[in-house]
């Protein structure tokens, strides 16, 4: 894909002009976006939560976290598929390629997801705008402020100008000098500063915990708020993900959605029934297979695409026997509403 020499979006072949910013981009110029894992940053292809797209990943052991720290034990995706859909989340988000309204992703746009983040930072923060990426809450612009070496990345909502992820990584902590509920304070109160509504939001926490993988390996803290279904319990897409530096009492690692939830939220399978259809989806991958655990939440068909359409979700873990010292599973996504399997992701 080649990309606008101006602004930076994603551009179809043969497109003379940038359907974002509208700059003549002389018959599209060659791709000038930096490379997954370059000094530029992640690019917005990553599947950096390990979670189906559109809800944070800070449940998840390690998500969103400093590329040394290790996953906890037993931590992969291992709370849920909405702590494990932002990030993500905003986590498998897809470079926007389509030609966008100009007053939501152009110069316009931009200028108000500046201020956006200046209103968000406190302080004039000085930033450069990356790509466009669709998310399940409608489109992210993302930005980079750089100071040397050091990177911070913001997303903002193309609609509401809000940043809805904040990731500073540059500082990992090796130790902890923080209590558990000295760091909770930090998060909430961080929480109801940047997510509007949040105390009548009524969320959930469903994660309080020190991710710590062992001695050399980035640890912090991780607080986790989703919002569920009152009638069916479902995980819905709005939620609030804080990560907690265990050293300097300082968030470093923010992910948010809040998205309006445009499917029926009652399951028409039960989870018994989507546990058979895993068994048989996984059959042959998982030897020995048994269902772990079902969750039900509000995803995306396909799953882990942050554009695809809503849909109501079972995700199934299935575990089997242990070979060479690891066990081997999947998590099979059965779609709550019709029983079809959405996809199988092995745990390999």
């Amino acid at each position: 894909m080649a990309f606008c020499q101006s602004c930076g979006a994603g551009l179809r072949d043969g497109v003379r002009f940038c359907p974002a910013c509208g700059a003549d981009t002389g018959g599209a110029p060659p791709e000038t976006s930096p490379r997954k894992g370059t000094a530029d940053g992640p690019a917005l292809t990553e599947a950096s939560t390990g979670v189906p797209a559109g809800v944070p990943a800070g449940s998840s052991a390690g998500a969103s976290a400093s590329p040394s720290a290790k996953p906890a034990s037993g931590g992969r995706r291992r709370v849920t598929i909405v702590v494990a859909l932002l990030g993500a989340l905003l986590v498998a988000s897809i470079l926007a390629g389509v030609a966008f309204h100009r007053h939501l992703h152009g110069s316009d746009a931009q200028h108000a997801a500046r201020q956006g983040i200046d209103a968000f930072a406190g302080k004039p923060t000085p930033v450069t705008y990356r790509a466009t990426a669709a998310y399940i809450g409608g489109h992210l612009l993302r930005f980079t402020q750089k100071d040397g070496a050091a990177q911070v990345d913001y997303y903002v909502d193309a609609a509401t100008h809000r940043v809805m992820r904040m990731d500073d990584f540059n500082h990992p902590a090796y130790h902890v000098a923080l209590g558990l509920s000295a760091a909770q304070q930090t998060a909430l109160a961080f929480a109801r500063r940047h997510f509007p509504g949040f105390d009548g939001a009524g969320l959930t926490l469903t994660e309080r915990r020190l991710i710590d993988s062992g001695p050399g390996t980035a640890k912090y803290f991780s607080f986790v708020w989703i919002k569920k279904d009152a009638a069916s319990g479902a995980l819905l897409p709005v939620a609030v993900s804080v990560r907690v530096d265990p050293v300097k009492n300082a968030v470093f690692s923010y992910d948010s959605l809040n998205a309006a939830v445009g499917v029926d939220t009652t399951p028409r399978i039960t989870s018994a029934a989507a546990g058979t259809t895993a068994l048989s989806a996984a059959e042959g991958a998982v030897p020995h297979a048994k269902v772990k655990q079902a969750t039900l939440a509000v995803s995306t068909d396909p799953p882990d695409d942050p554009a695809g359409r809503q849909a109501l979700v079972w995700q199934v873990l299935v575990q089997g026997s242990e070979q060479a010292g690891s066990v081997t599973g999947a998590y099979v996504y059965v779609d709550a509403r019709s029983g079809k399997v959405l996809g199988v992701d092995s745990l390999q």
